[in-house]
């Protein structure tokens, strides 16, 4: 469920490009149990870098606006609330503060109702 008390849902944002990062990413809920037979619950977020590789972003106990429904989403984020953690194996953002979200639709490039060529 979205918190519309603390996070920007209007259609229109204007993005400054010079201070803001525009990011795309995916939440799945994961559900299971442990070996030790305790359950766990929790959303998962992933989303892709500048340069095509995937990342997964996570969000700080400071952030007070973190979504709680898995989906796709557009995040817009300023460049001095997100931090790159090199300390792990693979790239992992932590963001502490999201200034605009919005659920985002993946879209053909070629068309919605176009047929593939084979």
């Amino acid at each position: 469920m979205i918190d519309e008390k603390n996070v920007n849902l209007s259609p229109v944002y204007t993005f400054d490009p010079a201070e803001e990062y525009e990011i795309i990413i995916d939440g799945e809920r994961k559900q299971g149990k442990t070996s030790d037979g305790r359950p766990y619950d929790f959303i998962e977020w992933n989303g892709w870098d500048k340069t095509n590789k995937r990342a997964s972003f996570r969000f700080t106990q400071k952030c007070e606006n973190v979504l709680k429904e898995p989906g796709s989403y557009r995040f817009i984020i300023k460049k001095r609330d997100i931090n790159l953690d090199r300390q792990r194996r693979y790239k992992t953002y932590w963001i502490n503060a999201i200034a605009f979200v919005q659920p985002y639709s993946y879209e053909n490039s070629r068309g919605v109702d176009e047929d593939l060529p084979f």
